[in-house]
């Protein structure tokens, strides 16, 4: 993962070359890293699990196809798959399931809840998405990881503590 800007343009570099190259590895790579942002602004706009999944197939689909599409002089990696969820999502769903969202907004949201993701470390980021993208549980994640329960529970807080955080979002106490 990138940690300074510098090392995420040159990544996105180096996944466009290889995408180029028809290299599925590199596909790979760039569903692992965005997945989460592009998944979260297609939920949000359609509403809908089956055309949240119609969605993002689409969009890392597009790139897959034309990496040429993402000009990097223009646009970082993670700007760009999220306008064009949008644009997707506004062609195939009609306007009034859209839920209502501004869509600039949603990706600057899902933005900083992509970076806050890979400031995490690979712990807490595989507990994370055990839980929600395999929809494991908290102990099965735990068997899975081979760890105990209680630390999958430090892990996920520490991880949701971190993105809750990084994207402004509140937490309510229940005391």
């Amino acid at each position: 993962m990138a940690n300074t800007p510098e090392d995420s343009a040159r990544w996105e570099r180096q996944i466009q070359i290889r995408l180029t190259r028809g290299e599925a590895a590199a596909l790979g790579e760039l569903y692992d890293r965005h997945a989460r942002l592009v998944h979260g602004l297609a939920a949000r706009l359609t509403g809908e699990e089956k055309a949240t999944r119609e969605l993002v197939a689409r969009v890392f689909a597009e790139l897959w196809l034309r990496p040429g599409a993402f000009d990097q002089a223009r646009y970082r990696l993670a700007t760009w798959l999220a306008i064009r969820t949008c644009e997707l999502a506004a062609e195939h769903v009609p306007r009034a399931r859209m839920n209502g969202h501004r869509d600039l907004d949603l990706i600057e949201e899902d933005t900083r809840a992509d970076e806050a993701i890979t400031e995490l470390s690979p712990r807490v980021r595989r507990a994370l998405h055990l839980t929600h993208t395999a929809e494991l549980d908290y102990r099965q994640t735990a068997a899975a990881l081979g760890v105990s329960e209680e630390e999958i529970l430090n892990r996920l807080r520490l991880g949701l503590q971190t993105i809750a955080a990084r994207t402004g979002a509140v937490r309510e106490d229940r005391r």
